[in-house]
């Protein structure tokens, strides 16, 4: 699915949720504000589309278009729509506690570090599975090189130190008995 697909199908969703927020159960129109969730959700998918034509040169750089379909298409089967926002909420979380532990200059080593390691490394798994080794080998090394490409519009999910942090983190977990 190119870019421009996944956006029409992105926004014909939204549309579903818009329509789905309106419509009473009987069809008649409800009259009430949109909830939170719902509202977060269209903001949330709007984000979304944009990151995803600003990262596109990233992955032009480290994936071949087959590559990238190929991501694409694992991604689609592996997590659908609806479950790629809890997906996504869960790392999140993770994220803001490990930026949390970096601010309280918590050591790599430290089981609280570990922990975080652990976490993240069960998160990573389904994503290893859905796209294998060689592809999940290629996001590592642009992981790696993010400091050469991240800019004000184009952002990875976390910072460069939180990736060296769990990076180490997740070494020194490996290299215990």
């Amino acid at each position: 699915m190119t870019v421009l697909e996944r956006t029409i199908s992105q926004l014909r969703t939204t549309h579903h949720l818009i329509s789905d927020q309106l419509s009473g159960s009987e069809g008649q129109i409800y009259d009430g504000p949109m909830d939170l969730v719902a509202f977060c959700l269209l903001l949330r998918e709007g984000e979304a589309i944009l990151e995803r034509e600003n990262i596109q040169p990233v992955f032009e750089k480290y994936f071949t278009a087959e590559e990238q379909m190929a991501w694409q298409t694992q991604m689609d089967r592996h997590f659908p729509t609806e479950d790629r926002t809890s997906y996504q909420v869960l790392w999140e979380r993770l994220i803001v506690r490990c930026e949390d532990a970096l601010a309280r200059s918590v050591s790599p080593s430290a089981p609280e570090a570990q922990s975080l390691a652990r976490d993240w490394l069960e998160l990573q798994k389904p994503l290893q599975k859905a796209v294998g080794p060689e592809l999940w080998r290629k996001t590592g090394t642009m992981y790696e090189d993010m400091q050469d490409w991240q800019t004000p519009e184009r952002q990875a999910p976390f910072s460069p130190k939180v990736f060296s942090f769990i990076r180490e983190a997740a070494i020194l977990r490996a290299g215990a008995p």
